[in-house]
């Protein structure tokens, strides 16, 4: 009996499925993963990969505190450019609640506080470069000092507690964008990397209104903060390497130079 209900069942199945597969063209035992998969992947997308929608809302709220490129042409006449790594992982915490911009998708990266005082900064730029999400806390400059100084590069997202409106004067971010560079030490990163370095250094300069001949790199390693003492940025955490403008120029080639115009 069990036999014949299973004959019966495929044969039920062969005489509705049969003719769809006919009509759409497809076999009939295709429609099975078809409908268990449903809705479908884009090709090519990685389970958990923010949107481009979701990509677009986080710009937009970025935007809304950040200043002008006018604003950031008049604001700096020295730009360092800071790279910051972190080689231990930081366990994973939920995004902070105050964070006006959280980072890149529904479960929370492991962010790295970092604070960054500018409130000594007097027309001195820093740009940040960095690979892991950070939470930012910032100390603008006093009034009526120029407060578009700040630049972000980063592969991920960034999180700001109560940023001040106009203190970022601009960003660039991507989890894929081929522009995006890394924070590296020159001497030791493949000839990829470092052309990637140096164009970044000139895209900034020139955003900046900067001459190059003003524009300084230093790589710290895991700060916590980042403060301008009226002289030079600091920091309490390894200052692993500073390169000032005549190293950048060597280290970089004449393409540096004719990238700045």
């Amino acid at each position: 009996m069990t036999v014949l209900k299973a004959l019966v069942w495929c044969g039920f199945a062969v005489a509705v499925v049969g003719p769809l597969g006919i009509l759409f063209n497809i076999a009939p035992y295709a429609l099975a993963p078809f409908y268990l998969n449903w809705p479908a992947q884009p090709p090519g997308a990685i389970e958990g990969q923010m949107s481009d929608a979701e990509v677009r809302r986080r710009l937009r709220a970025m935007r809304k505190f950040t200043a002008s490129p006018q604003a950031a042409a008049t604001s700096v006449d020295s730009l360092t450019v800071i790279g910051i790594r972190f080689s231990e992982p930081r366990k994973t915490d939920a995004a902070p609640a105050d964070a006006q911009v959280a980072a890149q998708s529904a479960k929370p990266p492991a962010y790295f506080p970092v604070t960054l005082d500018l409130s000594q900064s007097n027309r001195n730029g820093v740009v940040t470069i960095a690979d892991k999400a950070i939470e930012w806390t910032i100390s603008p400059p006093p009034s009526p000092r120029p407060r578009a100084v700040f630049g972000l590069e980063s592969r991920l997202f960034p999180a700001f507690n109560n940023v001040p409106y106009g203190v970022l004067a601009g960003f660039r971010i991507g989890q894929a964008d081929g522009r995006i560079a890394k924070p590296l030490d020159p001497n030791d990163a493949s000839s990829g990397d470092i052309a990637k370095f140096c164009r970044s250094l000139a895209d900034w300069a020139n955003y900046f209104s900067v001459p190059i001949e003003n524009v300084s790199y230093m790589l710290v390693d895991a700060p916590k903060r980042l403060t301008f003492d009226g002289s030079d940025w600091t920091t309490k955490a390894n200052i692993a390497l500073r390169l000032d403008n005549e190293e950048l120029r060597n280290g970089c080639g004449t393409s540096y130079a004719e990238a700045w115009r």
